[in-house]
């Protein structure tokens, strides 16, 4: 399946151009110091699938991607229910199949996580969130194939072949909440390469430049 990506009007994106480019075939998605905004130091892209896919519930996400080291860098590849735009976020539900924090602690260290609503939950966000146990080595040198599967019953993240996370219906059970949108709640793509905020934050260096690139996104939808 071919994918369209349209760039989110988000901040800075408008005023800063340039900040996702294809070069050699490669999606490159750039941390870069602001030039037009005053109050944000460096600047970055994300890009959506909401205006071409924003069907998929059941199948597979494959992608080659090579994550950038850059300090405050803040990459994420993630899908979006799309019941947030009239209910509001986590009511539809998001799940992040890789984000990266390069604080200066967390540095090579995958998270996954998963997102909805519940009132039970602290100010009715809930969620259940992985962290990989070691580290990936030469994750800024080497390209790595993330896959990502999802039917009703369960969601499987696996990297360069080998099984990393899985979450099931009866893990979210014990949290409890709207959990179903989990498995169940058609999703777009989100990819984006913002900078800083509380996490990934580096306060020992000074926020730097760098680059996401994905060799390929491809998508296997069961619907």
């Amino acid at each position: 399946m071919r994918l369209t990506l349209h760039l989110v009007a988000s901040t800075g994106i408008p005023k800063e151009p340039n900040l996702a480019s294809l070069s050699g075939g490669q999606l490159y998605l750039k941390n870069r110091k602001c030039k037009n905004l005053q109050n944000a130091p460096m600047c970055g892209a994300e890009l959506t699938t909401w205006n071409s896919f924003k069907t998929f519930k059941h199948g597979k996400i494959e992608a080659r991607v090579k994550i950038p080291g850059n300090a405050d860098g803040f990459p994420a590849f993630w899908l979006l229910g799309n019941g947030t735009g009239n209910q509001g976020w986590p009511k539809g539900g998001e799940i992040d199949i890789f984000e990266f924090v390069n604080n200066g602690k967390d540095n090579g260290t995958p998270f996954f996580t998963t997102h909805w609503y519940g009132v039970n939950c602290s100010w009715g966000h809930c969620m259940k969130s992985y962290a990989s146990p070691a580290k990936i080595a030469n994750y800024t040198k080497d390209f790595h194939i993330w896959s990502f599967t999802r039917n009703t019953n369960e969601i499987n993240v696996s990297i360069d072949g080998k099984l990393w996370s899985r979450i099931t219906r009866q893990d979210l059970a014990a949290i409890g909440g709207n959990y179903d949108v989990i498995f169940n709640e058609p999703m777009h793509l989100r990819l984006d390469l913002s900078s800083g905020g509380e996490w990934a934050n580096d306060k020992s260096r000074a926020a730097q430049e760098g680059d996401l690139i994905f060799d390929y996104v491809r998508v296997w939808n069961d619907n």
